[in-house]
């Protein structure tokens, strides 16, 4: 009788929380319309002349941010002295053009922030920079990168960036423009550049390089320092993927380093694409040079071998006063801004890198962070960390990431200016 009751008391108890929950009001979110991104193919004339991928190599594809607000009827190319602002935002190494809409969601950030009024509407464009002739793996998933400098095995891919692209999207979206005379110009004050890793090197070189064009620039865990980067432990990592003991210093074992995935036992080949792709664009070999002691051959066309010459031996260290390095600091940030302290201009810069990053990029971005405030450049720099269990690494937290850098650069633009702007 006691069970009984007690059951009944129980079965009572729990129905009661059935229709309590029942009662209580489910809290609601607020709906925001995704935008797909608008999907150009083009061939690029800047890219036409490298020498890894050929004519394939200049057919790229670029994924275009629209926000809501974008009309394509009333918000036409070339209108005068209105457009929206344009953020150029540049993919990491083994990434492509798409792979901030498909793995960190930038369509979705964007809308929403835009819903919320935490940044004005804006253009964000992503072009391609990866090389699949740099990527090992036989169904193209690692797909290398050219680190958006010119080079004459990839091809002139700052070029490619800083003229054909932009004048791509100006013509053929409403842009902010100004027309002194007959001329439609581009008003830099519209228009910035952001990047994760490679990008994010590529989008503060750009910077520098072309610091008039621009109103402000970001960079997500950028290569700035290739002297912290290029470690003994990269060196190491390399070696290792290539089946190469620690301990093995032979200058034929040194030889046999290459970046694709050979053998069963050493499938990932994530460092020697990566060194191989930075050489590609730094130190390509130079057919006039008779000197092949640290040439690694890429391709074979027309009975030519081209490649490019590593600025380490077998010994895993950089000889002192090696010309091959001497290229590679040509294109290094820390190098160009100690040599240059006035590159950047008047430009907006915004760093920040996680503190757990496995490349040890958070060294080179802390001592660049610190030449900047050496030389009175005004700028944000974040070093941020991760949580238990999701550590704050290279590709980690990106999403969090794109929040702040869209706020960034929506702070430093002009107030909105184009038609049904409030």
């Amino acid at each position: 009788m006691k069970r009984t009751l007690f059951g009944l008391v129980l079965a009572c108890l729990i129905l009661s929380l059935f229709i309590s929950c029942g009662k209580r009001d489910n809290p609601v979110r607020t709906r925001y319309l995704f935008h797909d991104p608008w999907r150009l193919e083009r061939t690029f004339t800047t890219l036409t002349g490298n020498i890894i991928e050929g004519a394939a190599g200049a057919r790229k594809d670029i994924y275009i941010y629209l926000p809501p607000q974008y009309d394509p009827i009333k918000h036409q190319p070339g209108l005068m002295s209105e457009g929206f602002s344009v953020l150029y935002l540049l993919h990491d190494f083994g990434s492509d053009y798409s792979t901030f809409v498909s793995v960190y969601k930038i369509t979705q950030i964007a809308d929403q922030l835009i819903a919320e009024g935490q940044i004005q509407p804006m253009i964000i464009v992503m072009p391609d920079a990866s090389s699949l002739a740099l990527a090992s793996d036989a169904w193209k998933k690692n797909k290398g990168g050219a680190f958006y400098t010119n080079s004459i095995l990839l091809g002139q891919y700052e070029d490619y960036i800083i003229h054909e692209l932009t004048d791509t999207i100006d013509v053929n979206f409403h842009t902010f423009v100004n027309k002194p005379g007959e001329e439609y110009i581009p008003d830099p004050r519209y228009r910035a550049i952001s990047g994760l890793g490679m990008g994010g090197y590529g989008a503060l070189k750009i910077a520098m390089d072309y610091d008039t064009l621009f109103a402000s620039v970001s960079a997500m865990s950028p290569y700035v320092s290739f002297e912290s980067f290029f470690s003994r432990e990269i060196m190491d990592k390399m070696f290792e993927e290539n089946g190469i003991a620690s301990d093995n210093f032979s200058y034929s074992s040194y030889k046999s380093l290459n970046l694709w995935s050979d053998d069963s036992l050493h499938l990932d080949k994530t460092y020697s694409q990566l060194i191989l792709s930075m050489a590609a664009s730094f130190s390509p070999h130079q057919l006039t040079d008779p000197d092949t002691t640290n040439f690694f051959a890429l391709t074979t066309k027309g009975g030519i071998k081209y490649g490019v010459d590593l600025p380490f031996d077998s010994t895993r260290t950089i000889p002192p006063g090696s010309l091959i390095w001497n290229r590679w600091l040509l294109h290094d940030l820390k190098t160009k801004l100690t040599n240059d302290p006035t590159t950047f201009g008047d430009l907006s810069i915004y760093l920040d890198c996680g503190d757990q990053n496995e490349l040890k990029l958070y060294k080179g971005t802390r001592t660049f962070s610190q030449l900047l405030s050496l030389y009175g450049k005004e700028h944000t720099y974040i070093e941020y960390g991760g949580y238990p269990n999701y550590p704050a690494g290279h590709d980690n937290l990106i999403y969090d990431r794109l929040v702040e850098i869209l706020k960034f650069h929506s702070h430093h633009f002009p107030p909105p200016a184009y038609r049904g702007a409030e």
